[in-house]
């Protein structure tokens, strides 16, 4: 369990850093600033079958904020040749209980 956990924030280190780049404010985030705006490149992400899990950035009592990474769907050339528009991704659903 503690390996899983500690694969994990090695992978998800440069989602955490990117987010000191957010500025609420002045409507920036980390896609304007290199070398992070490579993150979200459609070339640099790779297929996935599903979602990876969510970014976990700060927990306090009030609230809690994640950051998604980027994704993109495997899908078959039949597919993508019916309809180009499954590549992209407009919404996403988050399911979870209430504490």
């Amino acid at each position: 369990m503690e390996d899983m956990h500690l694969k994990n924030s090695v992978e998800d280190a440069i989602y955490i850093l990117s987010t000191l780049l957010d500025n609420k404010e002045t409507r920036q985030n980390s896609m304007n600033f290199f070398p992070f705006d490579h993150l979200y490149k459609a070339r640099f992400v790779h297929p996935q079958k599903k979602p990876r899990k969510p970014v976990l950035i700060s927990r306090n009592s009030q609230s809690i904020s994640f950051k998604f990474p980027p994704f993109k769907p495997l899908l078959s050339e039949a597919t993508l040749r019916d309809d180009p528009n499954k590549e992209k991704i407009i919404s996403m659903a988050i399911f979870g209980k209430k504490s």
